[in-house]
């Protein structure tokens, strides 16, 4: 078996883990997206509700409903801060992941390079084999004519 055709099956196999590595960065990208997406939700809401709260508050609301509503707004933020971790962990995930498909990208374009530029030389191995032969044979012809 050709060096070539050995490193060529390496090179499949390191195809298939950038392939499954890639499947794994498009998950991390999609769990990010819905992070990101649960966090704007929740600080668009939380400006909505403080819009809506000081339309209110400017026609004199009663104490409790002042507090309510701001014990509310204090429970919205703290969601918000946590979701705001989850959306930093998230993107901490997606980081990670890419950085691990890019290594194993620049791997198999090495390995695909190495496959090819084995391939040259064993097809220049077989020609000088073949330029010897022939060499030889013209040689040998050349001493028989004489």
């Amino acid at each position: 078996m050709k060096r070539s055709s050995r490193l060529a099956a390496i090179a499949r196999v390191q195809q298939h883990r950038e392939q499954h590595q890639r499947l794994i960065l498009l998950e991390a990208r999609q769990q990010l997206d819905k992070q990101q997406a649960l966090l704007k939700q929740l600080e668009d809401y939380r400006a909505e509700y403080l819009d809506l709260h000081s339309v209110k508050s400017r026609r004199a609301s009663s104490l409790p409903a002042l507090s309510n509503a701001s014990r509310f707004v204090a429970s919205l933020s703290q969601a918000i801060k946590q979701q705001g971790e989850q959306e930093a962990n998230a993107a901490e995930i997606w980081a990670r992941e890419n950085q691990q498909w890019q290594i194993l990208s620049a791997r198999g374009d090495a390995m695909d390079n190495l496959v090819d530029e084995c391939h040259r030389e064993e097809q220049r191995q077989g020609k000088l084999a073949e330029d010897q032969e022939a060499e030889e044979l013209w040689g040998v012809a050349r001493l028989y004519s004489r």
